[in-house]
């Protein structure tokens, strides 16, 4: 499984999303998980393509682990989830977190 964890600012949530759909279509194999600050609003966007998803990733369920790091929470689809997060000099060890979390689903 390859894991994709980046940080990002000004990028609207609609582009995150697509961002992450695009690599989940493209790497069937691997996990994306993006953090977007716009305008003071953080929001965590994670997508798991096909493979990952039969090998045990749930992308809802990563930013359920992740990001209440930030002060967030959220969650969503084992493919595709979208998270809100309140802290964001927490980003960085949110985001770190992800690949802990990804091994652990590993079946």
């Amino acid at each position: 499984i390859k894991v994709i964890a980046k940080s990002t600012k000004g990028i609207a949530i609609d582009v995150a999303r697509g961002i992450c759909d695009k690599v989940k279509s493209e790497l069937p194999d691997a996990v994306i998980v993006l953090s977007t600050d716009i305008e003071g609003k953080l929001n965590f966007i994670s997508a798991a393509g096909k493979d990952a998803v039969a090998a045990g990733v749930h992308a809802g369920n990563i930013l359920k682990t992740v990001s209440p790091i930030a002060g967030g929470n959220g969650g969503g689809r084992p493919d595709s989830a979208t998270s809100g997060g309140k802290d964001a000099s927490k980003v960085d060890d949110a985001l770190k977190a992800v690949y802990a979390t990804v091994e652990s689903m590993v079946k």
